[in-house]
Order: structure tokens, then C-alpha cells, then sequence
């Protein structure tokens, strides 16, 4: 299954480098406002990773993580 991240920051390296050894994962699609963050976070992978330019390219995804930054005291 192909596992999609929306926003490549803090959290986001825990999740891939624990992605990358499911044996089920077959592949990671990354998004995040600055493609920066999502090619340093696709560096680190050792599945093959798309990287997204829009939201819309991970219309097929398996899975989506939706990693938001802290908002401490918001809940």
C-alpha cells in the first residue's frame, strides 16, 4: 500500500522511518507547502516516494497522514 504524508516536518521523520519497515508499505506520497521539507523527508526513505506539488496528487493513496504542527492548548 502507498502511504501519503501531508506536511514533512518534526513528526513526520518518526512515521516515515517506522513506515519504511512495514513490510506492507510499498511506497510514500509527500506533500507539504515548502517541497523542501517533503525532498529532505524523501531522503530519508528507503521506499520509493512520490513527491507531491498539490493536494490532489494523493487522490490515490492508501492511507494519509495528516501531520499538523503543535497547537499547544487549542483542544
Amino acid at each position: 500500500m502507498i502511504i501519503g504524508i501531508v506536511g514533512c516536518g518534526g513528526i513526520a521523520r518518526a512515521h516515515v522511518n517506522a513506515l519504511c519497515l512495514n513490510p506492507l508499505v510499498t511506497g510514500l506520497a509527500l506533500y507539504d507547502v515548502s517541497p523542501d521539507n517533503a525532498l529532505q523527508l524523501s531522503e530519508i526513505s528507503s521506499l520509493p516516494v512520490t513527491n507531491c506539488q498539490d493536494l490532489e496528487q494523493l487522490a490515490g493513496v492508501s492511507s494519509l497522514f495528516l501531520d499538523r504542527g503543535p497547537f499547544s492548548g487549542r483542544h
